[in-house]
């Protein structure tokens, strides 16, 4: 499905969607729904690039979200267009592409947003780590040999990014995105039969992998949405990187009053800190966590051009890396 078959799909009813777009989805909303639309996109870490594979990640996208989302996930919806008209099937024509269907939830109780209007209380970063802790408990142990090469790499894969951060930021932004992935190439190297203690230990789980305050809803309990389908490596991770995603994420927000909670009511349920490597480490994720983030800002604002928020977001991510990082070794 291109850009011109989406505003054609939009064009049909325009008082009936309203659209968001990330660097990977086109997301539809009606009054009761969301239609998530995959873009025939391939990155280093995805590939969307054929409707066999769109199709596919969006069955297993439905699948692996049933598990903390029940009764959110409703289908796969085929993408028709019939006698020139484009829509959601299903319906005789020719499919286009597939989206996944879900449940549409009240928007003002995103937790971003009730973050941004500091309406987030401790009882409510009490609910997610309690909801977080059981759905890990649950969860499937990966046992594997640890590849802290591979751990390594996915770090650097920012530094693909660095021209475009030097051309936003200056030199200076650059210069700290390459020397993070070298401090992060030698913090695993160090620690790297830590890494697979941890893993013998049971704590890499078939996790969530992209649990940030976008990607939870604050209802009577925590909702959690829109995990990683789209690479297991990604979302097979140990529960203290999981964590520190969620962590920096209240970090970013300058509630670290409840990053600190959450962890604290979190191991109350499941502890995953027993020593002081463990607590340098969980320093690592959370630096890669905001290494993540501001990749996916970077692939995000080259499909359009980013507004000062946008910008002054970016900033806070490279900060946080270079200052977590400070704080591992």
């Amino acid at each position: 499905m291109t850009a011109e078959d989406l505003q054609r799909l939009i064009a049909d009813r325009p008082d009936r969607y309203e659209l968001i777009e990330t660097h990977a989805n086109w997301i539809l909303l009606d009054a009761e729904h969301a239609f998530k639309i995959k873009k025939p996109v391939r990155y280093s870490f995805l590939d969307y690039s054929t409707l066999d594979l769109r199709r596919h990640y969006c069955q297993l996208e439905l699948t692996l979200n049933r598990r903390f989302s029940e009764g959110i996930y409703l289908d796969v919806s085929p993408v028709v267009e019939l006698d020139g008209r484009i829509g959601f099937g299903p319906s005789e024509g020719t499919v286009l592409d597939y989206a996944v269907k879900m449940k549409r939830l009240p928007a003002d109780r995103q937790m971003h947003r009730m973050l941004e209007a500091g309406q987030v209380t401790e009882d409510h970063i009490r609910a997610i780590a309690r909801r977080l802790a059981a759905f890990h408990q649950q969860a499937s142990a990966v046992y594997r040999p640890v590849n802290w090469e591979e751990m390594a790499k996915d770090f650097s894969d920012l530094t693909g990014h660095s021209g475009l951060l030097e051309q936003l930021f200056g030199r200076k932004a650059a210069e700290q995105v390459w020397g993070a992935a070298q401090r992060a190439d030698t913090f695993l190297y160090r620690h790297r039969q830590l890494l697979q203690e941890r893993n013998d230990a049971g704590f890499t789980v078939d996790g969530h992998g992209d649990l940030h305050s976008a990607n939870i809803f604050l209802l009577d309990e925590p909702v959690f949405f829109d995990c990683i389908e789209f690479d297991e490596h990604l979302r097979q991770v140990d529960v203290l990187d999981e964590l520190a995603f969620l962590s920096m994420d209240l970090d970013r927000f300058g509630r670290s009053d409840l990053a600190d909670l959450l962890v604290n009511a979190y191991q109350k349920h499941h502890f995953c800190l027993p020593g002081e490597a463990d607590k340098r480490l969980f320093y690592y994720y959370r630096a890669y966590r905001a290494n993540v983030r501001l990749k996916v800002k970077a692939l995000s604002i080259q499909q359009h051009p980013p507004g000062q928020e946008e910008l002054e977001e970016m900033k806070k991510y490279l900060q946080l890396m270079v200052g977590y990082q400070a704080k591992m070794l």
